[in-house]
């Protein structure tokens, strides 16, 4: 998919979905992450407990960075089907969390290269994503489903 970009919809989904936090702290799974889930800065550098807050621009920044150079290349090296904007936005909210190595290793993935874009299997497949260290988190199965929907409708 070479003329792949993300809308502004996505960076908003994906901030609303990971709310502001302008301080360090550890996420669900003990990992330490600053301003709209991001765990690295530009340069690559981890995210530390005693780092400094950021703005919520900064954040912005952050995250933007993480989706352009990471997210982006994984999705025009793995993604062989066209798909609907709003569908590379639900996407990459999915990817943002989950980790773009489990994207590229997730059913969700496979689904969409066997041209499986709808249905009960892709939808399982999205929805099994709502765990964390093996315990369901009813705010990954809210997100999951609103990803889901915004996949499948086009609107939140």
């Amino acid at each position: 998919m070479e003329n792949l970009s993300l809308s502004q919809a996505a960076a908003e989904l994906i901030a609303q979905f990971e709310g502001f936090r302008a301080n360090p702290y550890l996420d669900s799974v003990n990992i330490p992450t600053i301003g709209y889930g991001t765990t690295f800065y530009e340069n690559g550098k981890k995210v530390a407990l005693g780092d400094p807050p950021v703005t919520k621009d900064r954040a912005m920044s952050l995250m933007l960075n993480y989706l352009n150079v990471h997210t982006l290349p994984t999705f025009k090296a793995n993604i062989k089907v066209q798909l609907q904007q709003h569908q590379v936005d639900a996407l990459a909210s999915l990817a943002y969390n989950i980790g773009n190595q489990a994207f590229k290793d997730s059913s969700v993935l496979k689904d969409l290269n066997n041209n499986i874009t709808s249905g009960a299997s892709l939808e399982a497949h999205w929805k099994a994503w709502n765990k964390a260290q093996g315990k369901v988190l009813q705010g990954l199965v809210n997100r999951r489903e609103k990803e889901w929907h915004y996949f499948v409708n086009g609107k939140l």
